[in-house]
This record gives C-alpha cells, structure tokens and sequence, in this order.
C-alpha cells in the first residue's frame, strides 16, 4: 500500500538547496531541458525531502496527477540522459545540477532490496 501511494512521484536528485529556491521553477526548467514541459495542472505536490546521506542536497519529490504524466517525464528524462557517451552519468543542466538523476520514488525497503541486488 505505500508503494502504491509513491506511484505516481518521482526522485530528483543532486540539485544543491538554495535559500530563494523555487522548486516549480526548477522542474520546469528540468522538463524543459529534456523536452518534457512541465504543465502546473500536472503537478499534484512538490518538496525537498531529507536524504541519508547528510553530505548530499535533500532530495526533491514530485508528485503528478497521472502515473501516465510521470512515466512521460521519467521516459524523456531516460532518453536525454542517454545520449551521454557515458550512461552511469547524470544529465548535466546548466544552473540546476551537473549529475542530475530522476527515478521513481521507492519506499525505503524497496531501495534496500534494489541496491543489495
């Protein structure tokens, strides 16, 4: 069940916290680097979320209305990014991140049994 409240969110990773941030902003200059615009109609809920790592920026948190929408924008995420010569590499986004990476949104025991295998 908390997987399935997660389904349509995803993780945003790498982008250092500023004081004036504006995290809207920063998702659709995102959406619009990877020619996926981002509509505010599609966006249900937005915030920076603490990470386990203490020495990494917090995560930011994307809730859409549609799981439809977030594959949409994982999917050009995934193509732009792999147009890099080296795929393990995050997408470089100038005034955003240098390793950005977007995922889905795993509850905590999914990303254990993710990384363990």
């Amino acid at each position: 069940m908390n997987q399935r409240d997660r389904l349509n969110n995803i993780k945003i990773q790498n982008i250092v916290e500023t004081r004036q941030e504006n995290l809207v902003t920063i998702l659709q200059k995102i959406g619009d680097n990877i020619s996926s615009p981002v509509d505010l109609n599609t966006i249900d809920s937005i915030a920076r979320v603490p990470t386990v790592d203490k020495e990494k920026p917090k995560n930011i948190i994307v809730g859409f209305c549609s799981k439809l929408r977030r594959d949409e924008f994982l999917s050009a995420f995934k193509t732009q990014r792999m147009k890099n010569t080296d795929s393990r590499q995050g997408l470089t986004i100038e005034d955003i991140s240098e390793n950005l990476y977007i995922n889905e949104h795993p509850i905590s025991a999914n990303t254990i049994l993710h990384r363990e295998v």
